[in-house]
């Protein structure tokens, strides 16, 4: 039985006949509503919608709420992409064998909402006192641009602030001082330390007050920038920190919590996303006229305008409970609509693995799956990393909430929309080769960016580089699978962005910001992205190659 459906020609969902779309021109008015249709509507919309309540301010939440470092969260992001490689084909496997769409992503859903509310009662850790120092930060800033530009996202902008009026005296500080560059937070604790040598002269100044032992006033010295560099900072002598012990974040039950917790909802909600998509399509093939992207931009509807709410109630409630209450009422009426949506599969296989294994041997699927990986790794850096950058130079939570309304109202609905005309007039494999193009562009852009508010502009690629990319993978995806192994295929797929390329991108994210600063980070991910557009380009012609091979054998049997 197996045997006979390899046989049988493939259906592609995303590619209606001319026929079949008069038809329902003739049938239907611009108007008409798709009442088969509308749920899966609904069914994006609050799922996405829900989810935005949290995903977007998780790295916001690991940095201010419990004080990871940029590598610690970089570290969780990157076991989970690859985590993912193998849960995602696991959980589509489960979904095509037992036949139980509905009833897995009800069990998914119900996980991905209680790992988020107990994320919540995760205590911060809080480091110790320094030793044999008495340190105060100041508003301050630095005659050297370039130095304030080289430490200003490792240093962050959460200082502790000082009243500087009760300055004392004024000195000059003596060329080529032994000298540490620190930073503090809110709660006192230094967080990191550069060593330098001072090369110009800057200001000493005495204040008469201090934030850890006020008992005894000690001498700092004050950094100056221009407006556009200008944060928070303390330029302290070396003798100061000279006991300075620093926990790693590895070291804390904090930190491994919450890898447990952040790990085990995303694996769920990352599978729910697949699964969806996979029943989407189904229900799609099965009405003539209906598109994919259609459907799945109401998920776009639902992630950009929630997100910046969620983002303006953490900042007005300083907390992210409030925001995670409204994403459990929302996934609530997610599963309630869900059990009114049809989710049998029509396909069954009763050989899965060897009818997978039958697509991986193809050179054109596995030269798909490259640039689908190396999309991935500039996927992964703008997930988890841009959100983190935004917040680094200046940007509140409600600009990063913000510049996801952008990316999916200016260019995400735009591109869903009319994504089956594209992909039917473009090619698959363009589009991807072409998102890598535009991963370019942002990473340069966002390498040059100072000023927080000027993301907003460049986020508009997001229609092509997530919009138009992701209905493709996922139409892709479907063309490739053989009948029965629908989420097997795509999750295989969706697998190779969101797990092993996402996977690289966040082990390269979380270095380079912790190293590199995120200016520095972004630009050697523009030239990867480059170097990986120009081996896309190679792999095209090879593809077409393939293809005038595979089609002459037909040609020659039917003459």
């Amino acid at each position: 039985m197996a045997g006979e459906r390899k046989d049988k020609p493939l259906d592609v969902y995303v590619i209606p006949t001319e026929s079949s779309e008069k038809a329902v021109k003739k049938k239907t008015s611009f108007w008409h509503v798709d009442k088969e249709m509308l749920r899966f509507k609904i069914h994006f919309f609050l799922f996405l919608g829900g989810l935005a309540n949290a995903i977007p301010f998780l790295v916001v939440f690991a940095k201010e709420r419990l004080g990871l470092a940029a590598s610690s969260l970089g570290a969780v992001l990157t076991a989970q992409m690859f985590i993912f490689i193998f849960t995602k084909p696991l959980i589509g496997y489960i979904a095509d064998y037992f036949n139980k769409l509905k009833i897995i992503i009800i069990i998914l859903t119900s996980i991905t909402v209680t790992c988020y509310f107990l994320l919540l009662l995760i205590p911060k850790y809080e480091q110790e006192e320094i030793s044999n120092s008495n340190v105060t930060a100041a508003k301050a800033a630095f005659i050297d641009r370039k130095f304030c530009s080289k430490y200003k996202e490792q240093l962050g902008n959460s200082f502790s602030e000082e009243d500087c009026s009760n300055i004392n005296n004024t000195q000059d500080l003596d060329l080529d001082e032994e000298c540490v560059f620190c930073s503090l937070d809110a709660d006192s604790r230094v967080n990191v330390c550069t060593g330098f040598l001072t090369e110009k002269h800057t200001e000493q100044k005495e204040l008469s007050e201090n934030k850890l032992n006020s008992n005894k006033s000690q001498r700092m010295l004050l950094l100056f920038c221009n407006e556009m560099n200008s944060f928070n900072s303390s330029l302290l002598p070396n003798s100061d920190v000279s006991n300075l012990r620093t926990i790693s974040d590895f070291e804390t039950y904090q930190f491994w919590i919450f890898a447990l917790f952040f790990s085990m909802a995303s694996i769920c909600s990352n599978a729910t996303f697949t699964l969806s998509d996979t029943a989407c399509c189904e229900s799609v093939q099965r009405k003539a006229g209906a598109e994919y992207g259609k459907q799945r931009l109401w998920g776009a509807i639902g992630w950009g305008g929630i997100a910046p709410i969620a983002g303006y109630i953490n900042d007005y409630t300083g907390d992210f409970l409030a925001s995670w209450t409204l994403m459990a009422i929302m996934l609530f009426l997610f599963l309630w609509n869900l059990t009114k949506i049809d989710l049998v599969k029509p396909h069954f296989s009763k050989n899965i693995l060897g009818d997978v294994s039958t697509v991986f041997k193809s050179k054109v699927f596995l030269a798909y799956e490259f640039v689908i990986c190396m999309n991935g790794v500039a996927t992964g850096m703008i997930w988890f990393y841009l959100m983190w950058f935004l917040i680094a130079i200046g940007g509140s939570e409600f600009l990063c909430g913000l510049s996801l309304a952008v990316q999916n109202f200016g260019g995400v609905i735009l591109f869903m929309f009319f994504s089956d005309y594209i992909i039917r007039k473009v090619g698959h494999y363009q589009v991807l080769s072409f998102s890598l193009l535009l991963y370019v562009a942002r990473f340069l852009w966002y390498s040059y960016l100072y000023n927080p508010w000027l993301v907003l502009p460049i986020e508009l690629c997001h229609g092509v580089t997530y919009g138009l990319y992701y209905t493709t993978l996922a139409s892709y995806g479907k063309l490739s699978a053989r009948p029965g192994t629908e989420a097997t295929t795509q999750s295989v797929v969706f697998s190779t962005h969101e797990g092993l390329g996402a996977g690289f991108g966040c082990v390269f994210g979380g270095l380079g910001f912790d190293y590199l600063g995120g200016h520095q980070t972004f630009r050697i991910a523009g030239i990867f992205c480059a170097c990986g557009f120009l081996v896309s380009l190679v792999l095209f012609f090879f593809i077409q190659r393939e293809k005038r091979q595979t089609e002459r054998p037909a040609s020659d049997t039917s003459a």
